[in-house]
């Protein structure tokens, strides 16, 4: 009898565990990834030179990535200090079907699911000065429909390359597509540096020259760059007690969208050649019969059917840019966009 009712327990037991093992585990709660509807806020802005309005402030923006490991860093420091930054996107990086560009392709939209600004950084990092319109029209689209493609929005926020936003040709390119360009104030010069506290010390010499405060230029490309930065914190904290101590208002971080500006919509845009005369480009500078309230979208139209992965790029070549201040590898013709991957403007 025992041994009848040892064998059935054993049974049972056996049972349960092969029911406990074959019961499928419950579905993980993912976290709920939102995409603005547009930005509407920064089209047709005028450029963004980087000084702070009224009041003492710091706008964080990071350059020429995705990096698939350091960007990452650099977005868990930024959640720890609960501030949102801006990040310029070069496009070849996220382009491609090397298992490299859909690792920051994920990165990228992480980016803007914590809720930062995503900006068009051209997609070869040239300098925009020395384009042709044809050239002008690949950088801008191509990097705009491959980040479209991956965080579902447009953005309408853009950084030339090295600052370089001076002629004709370059000022028209951007403010056509009714983008807003967007410059700095201070610069760390990550790019010419390897060790954090030789970011740290920049950026307290660009505070020292800059005491306002402003947009800050940073890489998140450079593994320096990302251990520097709560360094780069502390520091702004031990100005504001010093600040605060003498009964100054300290440093805000801050976003974009409070140093954005609108152009006039009812202002018909002047000649190129009369903006470029006027100090790096103002906003009115696009040489268009159109006004703002004119402009379509559809007037500068890319191929809707084109994916970032259709862009194959070299592994070798993702991860090759500098920063903003530095000359990059000439790029290899063979794998630049083709000018047939954008369509002609519809007008």
């Amino acid at each position: 009898m025992r041994r009848t009712v040892a064998s059935l327990a054993c049974v049972v037991s056996a049972a349960v565990a092969i029911r406990a093992v074959a019961q499928p585990a419950p579905p993980t709660t993912a976290v709920p990834i939102t995409r603005p509807a547009a930005l509407p806020e920064f089209r047709s802005g005028r450029t963004i030179r980087g000084e702070c309005e009224g009041r003492p402030c710091i706008a964080l923006t990071f350059d020429d990535g995705p990096d698939d490991v350091i960007t990452p860093q650099v977005l868990d420091e930024l959640d720890r200090h609960h501030v949102h930054a801006t990040f310029f996107i070069v496009g070849r990086r996220i382009s491609g079907r090397t298992p490299l560009a859909a690792r920051n392709r994920a990165v990228l939209l992480e980016t803007q699911r914590r809720g930062h600004w995503i900006g068009n950084h051209t997609f070869n990092h040239p300098s925009m000065d020395t384009l042709d319109d044809a050239a002008l029209s690949r950088e801008i689209d191509m990097t705009a429909r491959a980040i479209e493609v991956v965080i579902g929005v447009r953005t309408p926020l853009f950084r030339p390359p090295y600052g370089a936003f001076h002629n004709d040709a370059s000022v028209r390119a951007v403010f056509s597509r009714r983008m807003t360009p967007v410059l700095w104030q201070l610069d760390s010069r990550d790019w010419a540096v390897h060790r954090p506290e030789q970011v740290v010390a920049n950026f307290r010499a660009a505070l020292d020259a800059s005491p306002a405060g402003g947009v800050v230029l940073f890489h998140d490309t450079h593994a320096h760059t990302a251990a520097a930065l709560p360094q780069i914190f502390a520091e702004v904290e031990t100005r504001n007690t010093a600040r605060r101590g003498r009964g100054e208002a300290p440093y805000e971080f801050v976003g974009l969208e409070e140093l954005w500006h609108p152009m006039h919509p009812a202002r018909r845009r002047r000649g190129a050649g009369d903006a470029a005369a006027d100090a790096g480009g103002d906003p009115n500078a696009a040489d268009s019969s159109r006004t703002d309230a004119t402009w379509r979208p559809q007037d500068v139209a890319t191929d809707a059917t084109w994916r970032p992965q259709d862009v194959v790029t070299d592994a070798s070549t993702d991860g090759g840019f500098v920063g903003d201040s530095s000359v990059d590898a000439p790029v290899d013709a063979a794998r630049t966009p083709s000018a047939a991957m954008v369509r002609p403007a519809v007008r």
